[in-house]
């Protein structure tokens, strides 16, 4: 098998909003440093059929959509510091750092206004989080697992999750737990926000009073208010999120916990493990398709409440 190089992109830099240009690296703007991208020559490159080519290939496309994601995602935080730096009154010259300089000197001025405040008036600040999950296809690791090990068939590969749960349109019955719309109360788990109270298991924040604590900070016990996160036996005022209903066995949303049939577009909530995949592709391809993944963004939610004039 021949080697490759792998060159950097050429092409210069983009400035303004973090958009990027084809072949180019990117930028939060005023031509700062930006995230490193991969060329398409190691993208998108053309091995021979060997067992060691193929493993090459699947790592080089993961590095590929690893590298991209990274600097999606730097883009994407530098333009939020940029953001509410301005929102606090900072000047562009206050703002025209690296991300890692202008991140810290927002978060700097965000503690300095908070402090002032708290100086001037008796406060409480709350911050409520939603952490994001993402998902990826069952069907898209087999594939990328094809790829890389020859030994493997994509329709007869058995594909564990871990650490979440695999879930799918069902055609037949659906033997667990059933998405249902709901426009107000939920009989079954609630996974968002429960206002109104949470008559089961609270795991996440409370906006109220928690009966218990985990060892994370989190509520993992009854809501006396708003539950953000999962509420698992009920929500007593509107659920805004997925409500999850135990014996619905006609299931028209997404099915988890079992299906008479095999699911349609099953997705796992966790981790792939494929016993009988090379753990070289195991990794290669949890790492690419960890890049592309769809995520349903977090939430976050501060509250200042107190003496105010």
């Amino acid at each position: 098998m021949g080697l490759i190089g792998c060159p950097p992109p050429q092409g210069g830099t983009t400035s303004g909003g973090g958009s990027s240009s084809s072949g180019g690296s990117t930028s939060g703007g005023g031509g700062t440093a930006a995230q490193p991208r991969l060329s398409n020559r190691c993208a998108q490159a053309s091995f021979s059929a060997s067992e060691a080519a193929r493993k090459v290939s699947t790592f080089l496309r993961a590095t590929a959509a690893f590298s991209n994601a990274s600097a999606d995602l730097a883009d994407s935080l530098f333009d939020v510091c940029k953001s509410v730096g301005r929102e606090l009154g900072m000047s562009e010259a206050e703002l025209s750092g690296d991300l890692r300089g202008t991140c810290d000197a927002v978060a700097a001025k965000v503690r300095s206004e908070l402090q002032a405040a708290q100086s001037e008036a008796n406060l409480r600040v709350d911050v409520f989080a939603q952490p994001p999950r993402c998902e990826v296809t069952l069907d898209a690791y087999a594939r990328c697992a094809a790829e890389c090990d020859a030994t493997v068939t994509p329709g007869e590969l058995e594909v564990n999750c871990e650490g979440g749960y695999v879930y799918g349109r069902c055609e037949a019955e659906c033997q667990g737990s059933c998405a249902v719309d709901v426009s107000g109360q939920c009989s079954g788990a609630c996974e968002g926000t429960c206002q109104g109270g949470c008559t089961g298991v609270c795991q996440g924040s409370c906006e109220g009073t928690c009966s218990a604590y985990g060892p994370d900070g989190q509520c993992n016990g009854s809501c006396d208010g708003t539950c953000y996160g999962t509420c698992s036996a009920g929500c007593n005022g509107s659920c805004e999120g997925s409500c999850w209903v135990e014996g619905q066995a006609s299931c028209e949303g997404m099915c988890r916990g079992g299906c008479s049939v095999d699911y349609q577009e099953p997705r796992c909530t966790g981790h792939y493990r494929a016993p009988e995949v090379d753990v070289d592709c195991q990794a290669s391809c949890e790492a690419r398709l960890q890049a592309d993944a769809q995520c349903q963004p977090g939430e976050l939610e501060v509250r200042v409440t107190g003496d105010v004039d």
